[in-house]
């Protein structure tokens, strides 16, 4: 139950007289000067009040919470605080005033498949007063925050921080052991096992991976105690139990109101998708502020349980069930038709079979494709011609329509076929940053960091030869890996060349057989190298295509693609079709076969 306080202090007729002779005597002299020796004083609520700054408290008796406040000043205060924590206002309890921050991970080196899908966690910390610098805003991001220690005995009576009561709601001290969903799987990866202890060293994540240790068939420890979740500090410890058994009462309130959709809110909060026969990645809401106020209103008491599971249909309707990407626009030449598609993935997060069907501009849909609970189904469409008369910069949109039958339907503007290269040149980047979780289900491609990033220009050589060059310049910051470059050329399925080049001036086709290097011109400048990059005639298709992808990458594992982001495990990216016989100078037809379209498909 809430509970509010409406009393007010009381200050006596002696303790006023004495007050006013204290100021008085104040006035009349300077403080004397601190002494080194002198004992840490405690500064009182008159100086320094503490508010909380949730308008609800949940809490366990017998339990430590930590409760965040406001502290006005916002300054460190003089020595020691006493926050005056209470129960019913007389009977004092353990309670240490607290300044808990975080700093931003250090990046790790991305030898793991699933490396980067999920955000590094950060480092928590805590400090007491006496670790902070009087006088001075505490350092960091962070807050401030109460750990308290609450007795047994503290069920449904008051609590009191610095003289006034709280606004606190007791909660029921008897946990759920273990949630009721079904099992995902038989066995995770691998790289799935270290992605998920990877999240529970974020004190505000591990309760997701608590619930998975429930539904995954391999032991719990695999996922949980292995990897030495519990943190040392515990303040953070607390944090990360009080996240958990909130989330477990939230859950268990929506099962016993209704099974059936309990089991389903879990599935999304936990949702882990297969993209492939070794790759499972965890699919959950990455919305943090939402869930936190969707919790919130799931432990209020005052609200009903036919709101409450009015509220959950409405929390899921509003979470996509599926998401829709395009991973291939135009790399895909199958050998059966000769005809280029584009490919597409949906992945299925909800945990509901469904039938996909997909079309490109006004065709109809194609043959309908099975998407199975918590998989990836992967689907074509014809790739449309880009239109003659426009170019890249004013080229219109083409929208792929995506449709899970009876659920959802997503428009995805796709790369047609036969993008034009006409004079100066075609411009390139400058790249994309893998996709994370949080951008893959926003389907907001980030652009690469500085580091990474390139910019290329396709242009014809300005010596009248029929021949292909492509300048991509790398900026690199100062002290910062210089990296490497990838250009694909050829279709993704029958790849012509994989040219693989190096700030030193070394090219290599990592796709043909022998391997063998050779030289290629290397301009350097303070700040960028550049390279110039012969593109070898065979890898034109007849029509003068050019299926081409660019991929810059790192020592430490990190890379940026063109012309889309790729998935942290996918191994190359997909294409675009470029039409070299767009280039107005160009006159010697018998170069390309300008009447075949080399697979480059059609309308």
């Amino acid at each position: 139950m809430t509970q509010l306080s409406t009393r007010k202090p009381v200050i006596g007729r002696h303790a006023l007289l004495g007050l006013i002779m204290a100021l008085v005597v104040a006035g009349c002299q300077a403080p004397p000067p601190p002494t080194p020796d002198a004992e840490t004083p405690i500064a009182s609520a008159a100086r320094v009040r503490l508010r909380p700054s949730e308008r609800r408290i949940d809490l366990i008796a017998g339990r430590k919470v930590l409760v965040p406040v406001r502290l006005e000043p916002p300054i460190t205060p003089i020595g020691a605080v006493d926050p005056g924590v209470t129960i019913d206002g007389d009977e004092a309890i353990d309670a240490e005033l607290l300044w808990i921050s975080r700093s931003p991970a250090k990046p790790a080196l991305r030898i793991d498949p699933l490396a980067g899908w999920l955000p590094a966690p950060p480092a928590w910390s805590s400090r007491s007063i006496e670790q902070l610098v009087v006088g001075e805003a505490p350092p960091g991001d962070g807050f401030w925050a109460l750990l308290i220690d609450l007795p047994p005995t503290a069920h449904n009576r008051d609590l009191f921080i610095a003289g006034r009561s709280a606004p606190v709601q007791w909660l029921n001290p008897n946990l759920p052991s273990r949630s009721a969903a079904p099992m995902l799987f038989r066995e995770q990866s691998p790289a799935l096992s270290r992605t998920l202890a990877n999240a529970a060293r974020d004190p505000l994540n591990r309760w997701r991976t608590r619930l998975l240790g429930d539904r995954l068939r391999a032991p719990r420890q695999t996922v949980i105690d292995e990897h030495g979740t519990r943190f040392s500090d515990p303040a953070i410890e607390t944090m990360a139990q009080q996240a958990e058994w909130r989330w477990r009462l939230a859950l268990d309130r929506v099962s016993r109101a209704d099974p059936f959709l309990g089991a389903e809110l879990l599935d999304r909060l936990t949702a882990i998708v297969r993209f492939g026969a070794d790759v499972e990645a965890p699919a959950w809401p990455t919305d943090d502020a939402g869930l936190s106020a969707l919790r919130t209103e799931l432990l209020d008491a005052d609200v009903s349980d036919e709101t409450i599971i009015a509220r959950v249909r409405d929390a899921l309707l509003q979470s996509p069930e599926t998401t829709a990407w395009i991973i291939d626009d135009a790399g895909w030449a199958p050998p059966t038709t000769g005809r280029t598609v584009t490919l597409i993935g949906v992945a299925e997060r909800a945990g509901k079979a469904g039938l996909v069907h997909a079309r490109a501009g006004s065709d109809h849909a194609g043959p309908s494709t099975p998407l199975g609970p918590f998989g990836v189904a992967r689907t074509t469409v014809q790739t449309p011609r880009a239109p003659t008369e426009q170019s890249l910069g004013t080229l219109s949109p083409i929208l792929a329509t995506v449709s899970v039958i009876g659920r959802s339907e997503t428009a995805l503007a796709l790369l047609p076929l036969g993008l034009r290269v006409e004079p100066p040149g075609f411009r390139l980047g400058p790249g994309s940053s893998p996709w994370t979780l949080r951008s893959w289900t926003a389907e907001t491609p980030q652009p690469a960091p500085v580091g990474l990033s390139f910019y290329a220009l396709l242009h014809r050589r300005a010596n009248g030869e029929a021949r292909w060059q492509l300048h991509v310049e790398c900026p690199t910051p100062s002290g910062q890996d210089a990296g490497m470059l990838r250009v694909y050329l050829g279709p993704s399925n029958a790849p012509l060349a994989i040219l693989r080049i190096d700030p030193a001036g070394l090219q290599q086709d990592q796709h043909n057989t022998p391997l063998q290097r050779d030289p290629v011109a290397i301009t350097r400048a303070p700040d960028a190298w550049i390279a110039t990059i012969d593109i070898p005639p065979s890898a034109i298709e007849p029509g003068g295509i050019l299926r081409l992808a660019i991929e810059r990458f790192n020592a430490s594992g990190e890379r940026a693609t063109w012309p889309r982001p790729v998935l942290p495990w996918q191994t190359a990216p997909g294409r675009a079709g470029l039409d070299l016989s767009a280039w107005n100078s160009l006159s010697d037809e018998d170069e390309y076969d300008t009447g075949v379209d080399g697979g480059g498909g059609g309308a």
